[in-house]
């Protein structure tokens, strides 16, 4: 049976492969070959065949060459942003290419977070900048240009051979939601709810003492003990929920109640019982590899399951180091792969790939889910409010419905729960979102 693509090329290498499985096999869902004897890809009976080589041999496309899919070196590239139509574009390709660049070695350098093994300055928790990357300061964080990209080039392939399936998809929604604190109140040693109740009464913050008093002692339910009502909304509108639970000793950026409280590990096992959990490694992760083994034990022995999910806590990871520690303690599914200062596609991408260790070349068994946003990214750095981050936030959805990818929500309990004054309007958007983006 004939496959839907052939491509030639001077010589096989990882990257290479790496690229032509994504953009074939996951993104458009096609069948397809990698030649290097010009004869062999002369012979194919392929739907398309794309010559991808220095050679001139008879082909229905060609593309351009940049060069980076040959090379097993990490330098700086020079990435001189050109415009397609509308459309920014780089590895600009000569002449003879039917694209103006190399749109495998771009998506690659996209997918791979080529920049991110590069030097740069770490900001404050040792993470990679959003204000340092190429698509913050040239403008196009905001688009998932790897499957814009790829959605034109199938168009005017479309054009070649009109018999071409569009294949993408289907689109899928997944509700994601951080617990970094389980309760406001409830499970809390007595010198933390001693020293919130010194703060609500010194700075006039009267309703959330009520809130505390009515909860520890007239057995109110916590303000943030909201996951029945979370879970029956997501049945309802039949979206599919994750919770990634903090789940680690106390520390100054890790707050969740004890992972030895009685009232967490009723409150994880409820969830785990109604919806997917994962793992939200904490801070502390990041530099100290045994606890990643250490809290991921602790949930599967509390759940009575395996998981192979997992969020970082404040999205602290480094590539590949961290990535390489994930696959060790049996993650299979990452969703860190976004920013906690901006909102934006950080891998220039919405669906769904496979970790590239650029330092390894080697494609990884570890998949990666970008995401484009977090509620607190609007509430904590662009000060923007519910409202305003909504009509954001529905933008991104509706780019992922429209290109057939993956979009991933991330929401955080203290905005779906009931603690602060504002938390419904966060809600409220929440539930606006959901009901659009399905």
């Amino acid at each position: 049976m004939a496959v839907d693509v052939a491509v030639c090329a001077d010589k096989r290498t990882p990257r290479l492969q790496y690229t032509l499985r994504f953009v074939f096999g996951e993104l458009l869902n096609w069948t397809w070959e990698l030649h290097t004897e010009a004869q062999a890809f002369a012979d194919s009976d392929a739907s398309i065949r794309i010559n991808y080589s220095k050679e001139d041999v008879p082909c229905d496309v060609r593309m351009g060459v940049h060069g980076l899919l040959s090379e097993t070196e990490l330098f700086e590239q020079n990435l001189r942003l050109s415009d397609w139509e509308g459309l920014p574009v780089f590895f600009s390709a000569s002449s003879v290419s039917d694209v103006p660049f190399d749109a495998f070695s771009a998506t690659f350098y996209c997918l791979s977070r080529y920049e991110e093994y590069l030097p740069f300055v770490a900001d404050e928790h040792d993470r990679f900048p959003a204000e340092q990357s190429v698509a913050f300061q040239e403008g196009f964080l905001s688009r998932p240009l790897v499957n814009e990209w790829w959605e034109r080039i199938l168009t005017q392939w479309k054009h070649i051979n009109p018999e071409l399936e569009d294949r993408r998809g289907p689109y899928r929604l997944l509700s994601t939601i951080d617990v970094d604190n389980s309760f406001a109140f409830r499970g809390k040693d007595p010198l933390r709810l001693f020293y919130g109740a010194c703060q609500e009464l010194a700075s006039g913050q009267s309703g959330q003492f009520a809130k505390r008093w009515a909860t520890l002692f007239r057995g109110a339910t916590d303000p943030l003990d909201t996951y029945d009502r979370d879970m029956a909304f997501a049945e309802d509108l039949g979206i599919e929920l994750l919770y990634f639970v903090l789940f680690s000793e106390w520390g100054p950026n890790d707050r969740n109640i004890s992972p030895h409280s009685q009232v967490l590990q009723r409150s994880v096992r409820h969830i785990s019982d109604f919806a997917s959990l994962g793992a939200h490694p904490s801070y502390r992760t990041s530099k100290e590899s045994d606890l990643l083994h250490d809290e991921k034990a602790g949930l599967e022995a509390l759940t009575k399951q395996k998981l192979d999910k997992s969020r970082q806590h404040f999205l602290r990871f480094r590539l590949p180091a961290t990535y390489r520690q994930l696959r060790a303690a049996g993650i299979k599914q990452e969703y860190s792969m976004g920013y906690s200062t901006q909102a934006g596609w950080r891998a220039s991408c919405c669906v769904p790939f496979f970790f590239y260790d650029l330092e390894m070349e080697e494609e990884t068994d570890l998949k990666v889910f970008p995401f484009a946003f977090m509620d607190s990214v609007f509430q904590d750095h662009l000060k923007k409010s519910a409202e305003q981050a909504l009509t954001e936030m529905k933008m991104y959805a509706e780019q992922a419905k429209r290109l057939k990818g993956t979009f991933v929500s991330v929401m955080h309990q203290r905005n779906l729960g009931d603690l602060w004054p504002g938390s419904e309007k966060w809600r409220s958007a929440y539930e606006e979102l959901m009901h659009f983006a399905r």
